[in-house]
């Protein structure tokens, strides 16, 4: 992470954006030695529970911690692949840091790429159930960010197959069948 551009605000100003970064940074580093064993076990558990206690969590410890908790669902596949796309976007950032914009920019992408809002809704259904997960029961945030639904259409439009337009008309009165049978012919 880069430090930020302070230069020209103010010492009163840059002191919290500074603040925030050497925190945020810290608790990275900490982590990153801790895993590649760089401290005797006692003394990695004790930062190790520093760490957690000062809530340095990112998008992946809980995409991590969902799909354990989720293995048994019937669509825990389907989850895996939504996360591996919202992994480009969200993969390493800390969990306080994604909000409104970052999901708005999540929405407009998987719309760019042609998905109908259904589709689109389905990835943002996933997105804060992980979300809510961090605050009501990982204790990870103290709250979500609103993440707006797109609109869909209220009824499913489906098309009859050959096999069932023909089961219709044979079911149908012959003064009734011959007017759809007509009907059929045009659509």
């Amino acid at each position: 992470m880069l430090l930020p551009d302070v230069r020209g605000i103010g010492a009163e100003a840059a002191a919290p954006i500074l603040q925030d970064w050497e925190s945020k940074t810290f608790g990275r580093v900490v982590r990153g030695l801790i895993d590649r064993g760089h401290f005797d076990s006692d003394f990695a558990a004790g930062l190790r529970t520093i760490v957690e206690e000062c809530n340095w969590r990112t998008w992946n410890d809980a995409v991590v911690r969902w799909l354990k908790e989720h293995a048994h669902k019937a669509t825990a596949k389907e989850d895996v692949t939504k996360l591996r796309w919202l992994d480009q976007y969200l993969g390493g950032e800390d969990l306080e840091h994604i909000g409104r914009a970052v999901i708005d920019r999540i929405t407009e992408a998987k719309l760019a790429l042609g998905h109908r809002n259904a589709t689109v809704n389905r990835t943002l259904e996933l997105l804060r159930a992980i979300l809510r997960k961090c605050v009501n029961d990982w204790e990870w945030l103290s709250r979500a960010p609103s993440v707006r639904m797109l609109k869909e259409p209220t009824r499913r439009i489906r098309f009859l197959t050959r096999e069932e337009a023909q089961q219709l008309l044979a079911a149908l009165p012959e003064h009734l069948a011959d007017m759809r049978r007509s009907r059929l012919r045009l659509a």
